[in-house]
């Protein structure tokens, strides 16, 4: 039994047009999957080192104890960076996040000093 030829040339076109979308498919995924490795480390020390924590102050510490306290914490290997944040700095803060004056509605000013922290990825 010989087949037509124009149904074999058809079926060999077509075998040909999906071998080529395969690999062409596969070196797509293989070419994202290099790129997602290669950029997870750059997109996962940005994460890290953009999170940071506070540390929050008694109401009543002397200036000369947050200014040692900074500078013991930036003398440390592991810490990016450090900044103290006033009570009034931290009230403007929570005041343009929130976008209305809540010292006036609770007729004092909550907030603690505190030292925001931002540690090394490491």
């Amino acid at each position: 039994m010989k087949k037509d030829p124009k149904v074999v040339k058809r079926r060999l076109r077509s075998s040909y047009f999906i071998s080529i979308i395969s690999i062409s498919l596969l070196l797509f995924m293989v070419g994202l999957m290099g790129f997602l490795v290669l950029n997870a480390r750059n997109l996962s020390e940005y994460v890290k080192e953009n999170i940071s924590f506070s540390v929050i102050l008694e109401e009543d510490i002397k200036e000369v104890d947050i200014i040692r306290i900074q500078k013991n914490l930036d003398a440390a290997q592991y810490v990016k960076s450090s900044r103290y944040i006033t009570k009034e700095r931290a009230a403007n803060e929570l005041e343009e996040m929130l976008g209305e004056d809540f010292i006036t509605f609770l007729g004092y000013n909550p907030l603690s000093p505190s030292i925001e922290v931002n540690l090394f990825a490491a």
